[in-house]
């Protein structure tokens, strides 16, 4: 199983953001699967990297298939983030998720700030959302030092989301339940 598959079957969120990561690492190295095995080799032994090509090699065909070259994300992308605004409004308005509302009250003036310093308008709050801790990722992975106020705004973000992706595997499993919140 790759590493993308593993992602998508333990957390939604975390694999949405490996894919964004992944197209721009392929838009980065060209699409060119040889660069992309040799930053690989060097995290999987070879049956495992077998899978890992495998799994980009279908990635870059999607990405080009749906012209994607530049910038944009895949189709199944945009499906799951269509489903987790569904998701979303659900866990809201017909189960009312008391744990979920309590983290989206304290998350919303957070992410209504990111939307407002993006400049952007937004159908939700998933893909804000979304940016926002893709945007907190990267800067990890620089090792860019991030402000005490940034790493608190975006605390209540990041805990709304885990729950979402909590809640997408229980509704997964056939596990979402009124009486499971």
């Amino acid at each position: 199983m790759s590493t993308a598959e593993q992602k998508k079957n333990e957390n939604i969120i975390e694999y949405l953001l490996y894919v964004w990561q992944m197209e721009d690492m392929l838009r980065a190295l060209k699409f060119d699967l040889d660069a992309v095995e040799n930053v690989l080799k060097v995290q999987y032994d070879e049956d495992r990297l077998d899978e890992e090509i495998s799994w980009f090699e279908e990635l870059g065909k999607a990405m080009h298939m749906e012209k994607l070259e530049k910038k944009g994300h895949i189709t199944e992308v945009l499906e799951l983030m269509n489903e987790l605004s569904y998701l979303h409004i659900t866990l809201l308005n017909v189960f009312q998720d008391t744990q979920y509302i309590k983290a989206h009250e304290a998350a919303k003036p957070e992410l209504e700030a990111f939307v407002k310093k993006s400049g952007q308008e937004f159908n939700n709050i998933i893909e804000p959302g979304l940016i926002a801790l893709y945007g907190l990722l990267t800067l990890r992975l620089r090792k860019v030092d991030i402000s005490e106020e940034t790493m608190k705004s975006m605390e209540s973000i990041q805990f709304l989301f885990a729950i979402m992706a909590d809640r997408y595997n229980k509704m997964k499993k056939g596990e979402l339940t009124i009486s499971s919140n």
